[in-house]
């Protein structure tokens, strides 16, 4: 799925999204987004809420995703709601400061409560005004799962970050192992942390 045309309010955004119960998967899904015009607080390139989500990728060019929302966006390549794993998603971020910009958090990879491993975040320009990281579970903050975050690489090579960074980042009660974050350029916040 590409999104090359339109302005103004867009909604949200998914290159595929199974919203059925039963463990089913979402993968192989692919969405670029080159548009100025400014998306919801959901935006992935597959997401599954009863299964898996592996192989998919999300490219933004230009456009605004969560901009004058009331909860930030989470932006990512794959995300899997209730138990399911997140594996194999990349999520690359281009475009000028101005231009890109995600008011909320980047991620290579989302799980609620299942396990992330080997997603990818690259940073090559934009600017993302919260956290960032390759692999990401247990935004909700809901510490009873144990999803693990491993093998996830994040790369910035451009563009600005508002908050923390990361390779992979678990707030369930889930080990974090072998993740790498790289820097080569870009600019973050003065209360921005790297992990």
């Amino acid at each position: 799925v590409s999104v090359s045309t339109g302005s103004g309010a867009l909604g949200n955004a998914y290159g595929g999204l199974d919203a059925t119960l039963g463990n089913v998967d979402s993968f192989n899904n692919r969405l670029t987004i080159d548009t100025d015009g400014t998306f919801g607080d959901m935006v992935k390139g597959g997401a599954a809420y009863d299964g898996n989500a592996y192989n998919n990728e999300l490219t933004v060019l230009r456009g605004a995703i969560g901009a004058g929302g009331t909860f930030d966006a989470y932006v990512s390549g794959g995300f899997a709601d209730n138990d399911g794993n997140v594996y194999g998603n990349t999520l690359t971020i281009n475009g000028s400061i101005a231009d890109t910009v995600i008011n909320g958090y980047a991620n290579g990879g989302e799980a609620a409560f299942g396990d992330v491993y080997n997603n990818t975040l690259i940073v090559n320009g934009g600017s993302i005004t919260a956290g960032a990281y390759g692999g990401y579970t247990g935004p909700d903050g809901l510490g009873a799962a144990t999803g693990k975050a491993y093998n996830n690489r994040m790369f910035v090579y451009g563009g600005q970050i508002g908050s923390s960074v990361a390779g992979g980042r678990s707030d369930q009660q889930g080990d974090v192992y072998n993740n790498t974050l790289t820097i080569e350029g870009g600019e973050f916040d003065a209360g921005a942390s790297v992990y």
